[in-house]
């Protein structure tokens, strides 16, 4: 539905971060789009860490009002998540983290699926839905810059 400027693929430890600046009715708004690794043994929660790093240097750095989403793969109450939300500068959502993971679990699952804005985007409710033929259930949020 809005035009894109121009995209790149990252990849840090075999893992794709997309970086992509959207045109919305004439206004340009940088997206990232990540999926880092779950953090099973030392060796990817490592991997991790160093994809966190990678998208908060691109959104702390963006001159550009700025939406970040993806499967993190890290809830609100992990200190990784509490490490990358102050290097990032990026927000969520003013509400309860919408439970994500696993989809059969509906609300008493985990949210470890994201969206987050910075550098003068705002970010309106988030809700989790339901969409089949995934084990995690979909966001939708609404973003204004």
């Amino acid at each position: 539905a809005h035009p894109i400027a121009w995209w790149t693929l990252r990849e840090v430890d075999e893992e794709g971060i997309i970086e992509a600046e959207v045109m919305v009715d004439g206004r340009p708004l940088r997206v990232i789009v990540a999926h880092p690794k779950s953090p099973m043994t030392p060796r990817r929660l490592a991997s991790r860490q160093r994809q966190f790093a990678t998208i908060a240097a691109l959104t702390a750095g963006s001159p550009l009002p700025v939406v970040a989403l993806g499967d993190f793969n890290c809830s609100v109450g992990s200190p990784a998540w509490r490490a990358f939300h102050a290097a990032s500068g990026l927000r969520r959502a003013a509400q309860v983290e919408s439970a994500t993971w696993p989809a059969q679990l509906g609300p008493l699952g985990i949210g470890i699926d994201h969206v987050l804005v910075g550098r003068g985007a705002t970010l309106g409710a988030v809700d989790a839905r339901w969409i089949g033929g995934s084990d995690h259930r979909a966001l939708v949020a609404t973003v204004g810059f």
